[in-house]
This record gives C-alpha cells, sequence and structure tokens, in this order.
C-alpha cells in the first residue's frame, strides 16, 4: 500500500522504544527496574514500586502513590489516602463506568498489606519510645 505521506523508518530498536517510553526523569535520574538479586529491594525506599508491581495500571508512572517526583504534594497525605483515592477513581468505557484500580485481582490485596506494615512500624516506633528503659535495662 502506498501513500503520499512519508512514512518514517523505525531506527530505534523495540526494547530501546519500551525501555524510553516506561523511563521517567526525577532530577535526570532514570526510573530503575528491579533486577534478579540476592538482596531483596526496600519496599519503603524504592521509587516508582507500584508502577513497577502493576505496570497495566499504571503505563505512564502517573497516579503512582509511591512516586517521589513531587514530595511537596504527597508530604501530607498518608500513603492509605492516596490509595483510597485510587480505589474509587473510575473511567467512562462503553457507557459504563470502570474502576480498573478496584477491580484488579491483587492490587487491593498489595495496596492493604502496604498500609497495614506502614502503621505496625509507626506504631513500633511509638510503642519503643515509650518503653526504651525498659529494653535498655534487660
Amino acid at each position: 500500500m502506498s501513500s503520499f505521506l512519508p512514512i518514517p523508518q523505525c531506527q530505534q530498536q523495540e526494547t530501546d522504544a519500551v525501555q524510553q517510553q516506561l523511563s521517567f526523569s526525577h532530577r535526570n535520574q532514570h526510573m530503575a527496574w528491579p533486577t534478579i538479586d540476592n538482596q531483596p529491594i526496600n519496599e519503603y525506599l524504592t521509587p516508582f514500586l507500584a508502577t513497577m508491581a502493576f505496570p497495566t495500571l499504571f503505563p505512564d508512572g502517573r497516579g503512582d502513590p509511591t512516586n517521589p517526583s513531587n514530595p511537596s504534594l504527597y508530604q501530607d497525605v498518608p500513603i492509605g489516602e492516596r490509595i483510597k483515592h485510587l480505589l474509587k477513581y473510575a473511567e467512562k468505557k462503553d457507557a459504563a463506568w470502570f474502576y480498573r484500580f478496584a477491580t484488579h485481582r491483587r492490587f487491593a490485596y498489595w495496596a492493604l498489606n502496604m498500609i497495614e506494615r506502614k502503621q505496625i512500624l509507626q506504631q513500633t516506633g511509638i510503642f519503643l519510645k515509650q518503653n526504651l528503659e525498659a529494653y535498655l535495662t534487660t
């Protein structure tokens, strides 16, 4: 089939094109995808963790509750509230509302696990501050 518009030749390998689309710049740093290693990744310090775990839900990284690109936006909003907003987010497709985060088979479990683990860590810190002397004397 011919066309009067020139069709650009793809000079880029498919893997490079996908990586370029999925790379996010935060102060000239690209998102580091996890690799197979003997050491587990730190879920509290790994940026874009939700994007890496659920690439179909966050194809461009927007809305990721673990995105550090705008810390001033997220510093006052707990992760539980960010996730609650995602679960209520809906898109209209074919005259029906579609809740992609709420209907995903694993996202709600992952989100609940993240929320509960952060709460337990915060409560542990409070308990240790209140009972530090008891643990130092034993």
